[in-house]
């Protein structure tokens, strides 16, 4: 059986069939997660006008009036390639420049003093925009830590067509830099608009990776790729019937309620809750007689592995060992 090898390509064999790409010594190229707009766990549309906003999963919107939406790719489309399911649909209502969406990955030692290229797909539906590409070293907070580096990647301009787009750059290096004390230094990739207009703009497929080549873009399984998220914002599933459930017991400063994130999570996350409005409110929902009440909370103590609830003693008549739910959002986002 004859067999090409590309190192860009991938494998292809005899008969035409394709290995997306040839293997690779590291695990997980795309230091970016969830480039491929598979998760959306806070929803599936967002509206802001004036504060950056998360939207699908580990991406955030650096202010600019508008939207950001899920879109379907339809099947059997060549524009984009492996057939993706969905595309991030940006609406730009009011622009005054340098609006960004960018991802912040974890660690700024990430791909310090190394050659790196992103890639992705864009596009913008009716007129033109011209985009900048860029990298931003933040050294976090706590202490004295170094300044923040920016550096650019480069401007493009996108056109009514899906383009692919590579820009490869040489990461600084962070020899005689200092970390802040916080443990949130991020290593931040993003893309501004360079000019006013407003409009439309779709972006697919955002890939970052050591090396000087733009290779074919990694598929990672939903689930391994819901996980990866989960380990800066956690939220409750719609689907569960009853949010997360926790059980009453009785702690030395009142009853304690414990529940478990599915992963590990960045750091103690900052937690919210609520059952009659879900995921605010406070309001906590028994599940055998539907007795719903409003908590008087005294902590949420979190760790990245769980979140307790503590009210004082008497403020509430619960029975120790029963269930109650409630609707839990949990984000340790940098």
């Amino acid at each position: 059986m004859s067999l090409q090898l590309n190192g860009t390509d991938g494998v292809t064999f005899n008969d035409g069939s394709e290995q997306w790409a040839a293997a690779s010594p590291y695990n997980f190229k795309n230091y970016l997660i969830n480039g491929n707009f598979d998760v959306w766990q806070r929803g599936t549309s967002f509206s802001f006008s004036s504060s950056s906003v998360y939207t699908a999963d580990r991406f955030k919107i650096g202010a600019a009036s508008g939207s950001f939406a899920r879109q379907a790719f339809t099947l059997g489309q060549t524009e984009v390639p492996y057939e993706p399911s969905y595309y991030g649909r940006w609406t730009i209502s009011s622009n005054s420049q340098n609006y960004e969406m960018h991802q912040r990955i974890e660690d700024v030692r990430n791909l310090a003093g190394q050659t790196a290229t992103l890639s992705f797909y864009a596009r913008r539906p009716s007129g033109s925009t011209t985009i900048n590409a860029r990298i931003v070293q933040y050294f976090g907070t706590g202490g004295s830590p170094s300044s923040t580096v920016v550096t650019s990647l480069g401007t493009v301009n996108l056109t009514t067509d899906w383009q692919k787009f590579t820009f490869t750059v040489s990461v600084p290096s962070i020899s005689g830099k200092t970390l802040g004390t916080n443990n949130n230094s991020n290593l931040w990739v993003g893309v501004q608009i360079t000019d006013t207009n407003t409009g439309t703009i779709d972006f697919a497929q955002i890939q970052f990776e050591v090396g000087d080549t733009a290779t074919p873009f990694e598929y990672v399984p939903y689930d391994m790729n819901l996980a990866r998220c989960q380990r800066y914002y956690y939220k409750s599933p719609e689907s569960y019937s009853y949010g997360d459930t926790f059980m009453v017991y009785q702690a030395s400063t009142g009853f304690l309620f414990n529940g478990r994130f599915p992963v590990t999570m960045r750091t103690n996350p900052s937690v919210t809750f609520g059952w009659s409005t879900k995921y605010t409110g406070n309001t906590i929902y028994r599940i055998d007689t539907g007795q719903v009440i409003t908590m008087t909370v005294t902590s949420l103590p979190t760790t990245p592995d769980k979140v307790s609830l503590i009210y004082q003693a008497g403020t509430h008549s619960l029975t120790v060992g029963t269930c109650w739910s409630s609707w839990i959002t949990a984000s340790s986002e940098l």
